[in-house]
């Protein structure tokens, strides 16, 4: 029963992971580098940045019914942010001596985005997928509290109303370990992508 919880979660945490990430690289890519959208992008998630995403949950309910997609969406959203600001801030600081050199060799910006801003950013997008996935983890936990029947939030609330320490405890670590599991497997692939880094 209790891998039947760990897997609901982290098919939840891996769909929102995933939605977060790749938007999150989209976004930060193109307010980072183009003025146009960086004018109207950063005050936006400025204003939307603070708002805590789990106070968010009762409208996604409302909005996507109480199955899948209202805890994917809360978990995307958490993520989001972070590999967006991260991947901003990465953009911002590529040497742009390396933008002008590939321009004076006929570059395009599609093509100054694939070969020179997506590698120096790569650190700066591991970065951001470290901080998502332990908000990823915090989310999912929130949001199967929820009108959910299973995952590893669902089995910490029905614990502790029922007063089962024990299985309540072991919740808890499951996620201690979750996190050490994610944290070695991004400094993993980390070494792997980005082999120029010390």
């Amino acid at each position: 029963i209790i891998f039947k919880h760990i897997f609901s979660s982290l098919i939840r945490i891996l769909w929102g992971f995933m939605i977060a990430c790749s938007l999150g690289v989209m976004v930060g890519i193109l307010i980072g580098f183009f003025s146009i959208p960086e004018a109207v992008g950063n005050p936006i998630i400025a204003a939307t940045f603070p708002i805590p995403k789990i106070a968010i949950l009762p409208l996604l309910i409302l909005w996507l019914g109480i199955g899948e997609a209202s805890k994917v969406a809360v978990i995307a959203l958490g993520v989001f942010f972070p590999m967006v600001i991260n991947v901003y801030t990465g953009v911002k600081n590529v040497d742009p001596v390396l933008i002008k050199a590939a321009l004076s060799l006929g570059s395009n910006r599609a093509r100054i985005i694939r070969k020179v801003i997506l590698p120096s950013i790569l650190p700066m997008i591991f970065a951001g997928m470290k901080l998502g996935i332990g908000i990823a983890l915090l989310l999912v936990v929130a949001a199967e509290m929820v009108a959910a029947d299973t995952g590893i939030g669902f089995m910490i609330l029905t614990a502790a109303d029922l007063m089962q320490t024990k299985k309540l405890m072991v919740g808890l670590i499951i996620l201690s370990l979750l996190g050490i599991f994610f944290n070695w497997l991004f400094q993993k692939l980390e070494r792997f992508f980005v082999p120029w880094k010390p």
